[in-house]
């Protein structure tokens, strides 16, 4: 019998995307980039995206650069790539869930936005370990007829965006099991849970 497969979003599902950014600053700041150039960086690159899913973190490290031209292109890369600026971004519960889970499930990725910068933010946290190379579907509008399909039917999808639970839930392969989480509500059901650590009871392990 194959496995269900479990698909999880990155952003504000496994990776506290606030926080990586965050984790960003504090380094590029200890190498000497001013911290009113790094917002300033942010502020510029941030804003001329329509939107956030056109990020691409070359185009940031330049845009930091050009607003610190005395520091080297190249150190600014590297405090932005440390690995602990990613490792240390992800939910507190998200590695302790995905062990559990990957025993049982088949694990997926359905996220949208630039592909290599999705698969480096999996890389860089050390979570691409845990999901099927089969199973990772991103893409510039993940809702898109052509790439909703490639979810299989009775597949279980994570998201923080209700629009895409409802989306989902609606115009999903038969049997799809959308649930969103929500780490602002107070308690979980099968619907909408607070934590990743609630799949487990609902999952039954």
């Amino acid at each position: 019998m194959t496995e269900q497969t479990v698909y999880f979003d990155i952003d504000k599902t496994l990776v506290d995307t606030q926080k990586l950014l965050q984790n960003c600053r504090q380094s590029l700041v200890q190498i000497g980039v001013l911290p009113e150039n790094f917002d300033r960086a942010a502020k510029a690159y941030l804003g001329h995206l329509t939107s956030r899913t056109e990020y691409n973190p070359d185009d940031f490290i330049a845009t930091v650069a050009f607003y610190q031209p005395e520091i080297e292109m190249t150190d600014i890369s590297a405090a932005f790539w440390l690995a602990q600026n990613f490792a240390e971004a992800l939910f507190p519960e998200v590695l302790t869930v995905l062990t559990q889970l990957s025993a049982h499930f088949t694990l997926g990725i359905f996220s949208q936005g630039n592909k290599d910068w999705q698969r480096k933010k999996l890389r860089k946290t050390g979570l691409a370990e845990f999901f099927s190379s089969d199973h990772l579907i991103i893409a510039d509008y993940k809702l898109s007829p052509e790439i909703v399909t490639l979810l299989e039917e009775n597949a279980i999808v994570i998201d923080d965006k209700s629009e895409v639970i409802q989306f989902l839930k609606t115009d999903g392969p038969t049997g799809l099991k959308p649930i969103q989480i929500d780490r602002q509500a107070t308690s979980s059901n099968a619907q909408k849970i607070a934590s990743l650590s609630a799949l487990l009871p609902l999952l039954q392990l």
